[in-house]
């Protein structure tokens, strides 16, 4: 009996390390959350203009965060972590 437990330990022990190793996995293959919304601000402008932009956030109101800073006087407003998708 007691090496019947020790079996169901090891397989339950071996599944746990696979579950883990699978959930960095997947999270390698995210982009960080400012990457991701300075990339989302910059959608909408053409090639042209998107590499001179400066993108803000504005997570509390009337307080910007500068995410990247610009040189042709467009700034774009990133999206807050907030569901849904706005453009300004």
């Amino acid at each position: 009996m007691f090496l019947l437990k020790g079996r169901n330990m090891t397989k339950r022990f071996s599944l746990t390390i696979f579950i883990f190793m699978f959930a960095s996995l997947l999270a390698l293959g995210q982009e960080p959350t400012a990457l991701r919304q300075i990339k989302e601000a910059l959608m909408l402008l053409r090639d042209r203009l998107r590499d001179g932009a400066t993108v803000v956030l504005e997570a509390i109101p009337g307080k910007r965060i500068v995410l990247r800073k610009g040189t042709n006087g467009i700034i774009c407003r990133a999206n807050t972590t907030a569901p849904g998708f706005n453009v300004y």
